[in-house]
């Protein structure tokens, strides 16, 4: 995507996308990444710098730091697309879904060919509820650059999601209602300190006669315990939400253990 980095900076990035996608580091791992960050601002490679202290606060679940880094660091980083959407995946780690696309989105407007970059901005948008256009941006994306040269995550949105939007309407569920909704889920996980692993959905008939429930169910590295608490602050959370019925559009978490999959 850059240019060839460095064999340690190009670690150091490839650390904390590992980071970013198995969990918490410990305190260890995280004062020497903070130490390397502190290095990095002081060399001709300051963006990685911003990118490592950014993903540092977002890891130790600082988000107040994730936000005040990642402005700064925008600042100093101009038109570099790929630092730009690195900020994206910070802030998607916390929770903060809104505020990764719109990083992502200012990553692709400068890198509009790129399919990596793209997919963070997708992503940010279909965890957020905004499918429809999820949708109409993958299918220009996947026409402007042919379906070999799209990744994963916009040709799976143009493969199921058009389905998902049907399901919506068929339980008489608006984008917006699942906007709010989904967005107070991410405020409980942000609460707890949890992270997504992904989520399913799908739709349940009705049998006797009713619109049919539309399921959103976010998955996240845990236990019963967890998903327990998370249900309970949750619940107060979208029963407070205007028009909120649990029996058209149903939002819940289930725990997903990633030491399972590491022994399948």
């Amino acid at each position: 995507m850059d240019t060839p980095r460095p064999e340690v900076d190009s670690q150091i990035l490839d650390e904390i996308s590992g980071l970013m996608e198995h969990g918490r580091p410990d305190e260890l791992t995280l004062r020497r990444l903070d130490r390397r960050a502190e290095q990095l601002m002081r060399t001709d490679r300051p963006d990685l710098g911003w990118v490592a202290r950014a993903a540092v606060a977002a890891f130790a679940w600082d988000v107040g730091a994730v936000e005040d880094i990642s402005r700064r660091a925008r600042q100093a980083f101009g038109r570099n697309a790929v630092q730009i959407a690195n900020l994206s995946v910070s802030h998607k780690h916390v929770n903060l879904m809104d505020q990764a696309v719109e990083y992502a989105r200012e990553a692709t407007e400068i890198a509009p060919g790129d399919a990596t970059i793209m997919d963070h901005l997708l992503q940010g948008l279909a965890l957020s509820g905004r499918w429809s256009e999820a949708l109409a941006i993958s299918r220009e994306f996947i026409q402007r650059v042919g379906p070999t040269h799209a990744g994963p995550v916009a040709t799976e949105i143009e493969a199921a999601f058009p389905m998902r939007l049907d399901w919506l309407a068929q339980a008489g569920v608006s984008e917006e209602q699942l906007q709010f909704e989904l967005r107070e889920a991410w405020a409980a996980m942000r609460e707890a300190q949890v992270r997504s692993a992904g989520e399913q959905s799908w739709f349940e008939e009705d049998w006797e006669g009713g619109s049919g429930t539309f399921c959103v169910r976010i998955q996240f590295p845990g236990d019963i315990d967890l998903e327990m608490r998370l249900g309970s602050l949750l619940g107060p959370r979208l029963a407070q939400l205007p028009h909120w019925d649990p029996t058209r559009l149903s939002v819940d978490f289930a725990y997903h253990r990633e030491d399972a999959d590491a022994t399948a």
